[in-house]
């Protein structure tokens, strides 16, 4: 079978792909564990993959990225109200030593970035720092969606830009200005971590995956 189905898989758990089958359920779906950014060479759908969309009505994605009005959410989401400043969260030093290294690794003056969510200036922080290897990292969401295209199927979104950002927005502001000065200072610690999880990423080693996010010093208390 080129479809992977859950319980043949319970000895190894190593695929992105899973069928959900089984009783009172007259069709299949499949589940599919994507990323957000990686190297364009380190991404290929398997042919399983490819066959499980193929036989799909509709494509669901974490948000409907394909929508403009989503889009347009998430943008006027990406920025606090007045008085609030970034560069508050910090102390002197720490701002001064985290916008040298925004300069100077992405090439981003971080004053222009002062009425911006932690959370999106985190993202940004992690997607240019990871992509050492390639330029313009893919993602996964957006392939998908342009083969959904191709087979003219419906995109829809199982929760909205605003449900996600609240999990964020409940993380305290000066605890992601924490997380950002750990990751610039012990870069090599926070590569380590990166590459092995796009390692069982590519693996498709997803019980790795998890007992990684979950260990995360920062990410512990919000499991």
């Amino acid at each position: 079978l080129l479809t992977v189905k859950a319980q043949q898989q319970q000895a190894s758990k190593s695929s992105l792909l899973w069928e959900i089958s089984g009783k009172d359920l007259q069709s299949p779906s499949w589940l599919y564990g994507t990323i957000h950014a990686i190297c364009p060479q380190d991404h290929q759908f398997s042919p399983a993959t490819l066959y499980a969309l193929k036989q799909s009505k509709a494509l669901y994605l974490e948000v409907n990225i394909d929508d403009v009005q989503e889009i347009s959410r998430l943008q006027t989401a990406m920025l606090m109200p007045e008085p609030y400043s970034f560069k508050a969260l910090f102390a002197a030093a720490d701002y001064e030593k985290l916008s040298a290294w925004f300069h100077d690794t992405l090439n981003i003056q971080l004053a222009q970035l002062d009425k911006m969510k932690p959370l999106v200036i985190y993202s940004l922080m992690l997607q240019k720092f990871f992509a050492t290897s390639c330029n313009q990292p893919a993602s996964t969401e957006l392939e998908f969606v342009k083969l959904a295209k191709v087979q003219q199927l419906p995109i829809k979104g199982l929760e909205t830009v605003m449900d996600q950002l609240a999990i964020f927005d409940s993380i305290p502001d000066t605890e992601e200005a924490a997380m950002m000065l750990k990751t610039i200072t012990d870069s090599v610690k926070s590569r380590d971590v990166y590459y092995k999880m796009m390692t069982a990423y590519k693996q498709g080693d997803i019980q790795a995956l998890y007992n990684q996010i979950v260990e995360t010093e920062d990410m512990i208390q919000y499991k």
